[in-house]
């Protein structure tokens, strides 16, 4: 058994480091998104750490020569933070739906990786008021910057997130996405 497993190791490893010859990112894709999300100060006493569910899809177009391209993005987050997070309720649950535009700059010649920073407006509606003024929804901008990759013929995403919903508290998290594109 040990040898099938050091066999398998071994044909993985190889995989990963030959060249590529598969094709480059695509210019479209969906996602599906998961991560980490917390409160930004006075937020982050009061909501805590929660998890992110989501989906979120792009068209980005990058084609040969160019290195940098500029795409559209938006996504839909569903986030959940623990019990005692909220004053009212069991748990504070938020839903955020935005849309912005990232530059990617391809750093080298392979064509299957992408560094990326964007931003833009998002739409946040939350189960329970997160200031005394009562109020449930908000609107406010955000910004990113990760890395976008070709896995396996997948899309995979990671990304340092930071929304502003007022006064500049709000959440920064770290999202991870997979998906397909053509």
């Amino acid at each position: 058994m040990r040898p099938l497993v050091a066999c398998a190791c071994v044909v993985a490893a190889l995989a990963l480091a030959a060249p590529a010859t598969a094709e480059p990112l695509p210019a479209g894709r969906v996602s599906f998104v998961g991560g980490v999300r917390t409160g930004t100060s006075s937020l982050y006493s009061s909501i805590g750490t929660g998890g992110v569910l989501g989906f979120e899809a792009a068209y980005a177009p990058l084609r040969a020569p160019q290195t940098i391209g500029l795409g559209l993005t938006w996504s839909l987050l569903w986030s959940y933070y623990g019990s005692g997070s909220a004053r009212i309720v069991d748990s504070m649950a938020m839903v955020e739906f935005d849309a912005g535009a990232r530059i990617r700059m391809m750093p080298g010649p392979r064509r299957r990786t992408v560094l990326f920073v964007g931003g833009g407006a998002a739409l946040i509606r939350t189960n329970e008021a997160l200031f005394n003024d009562g109020d449930r929804s908000y609107v406010g901008p955000w910004g990113a910057i990760g890395v976008e990759t070709l896995v396996f013929g997948l899309v995979a995403t990671g990304s340092l997130r930071f929304g502003a919903i007022r006064d500049s508290q709000g959440t920064v998290g770290l999202m991870l996405s997979i998906g397909s594109g053509r």
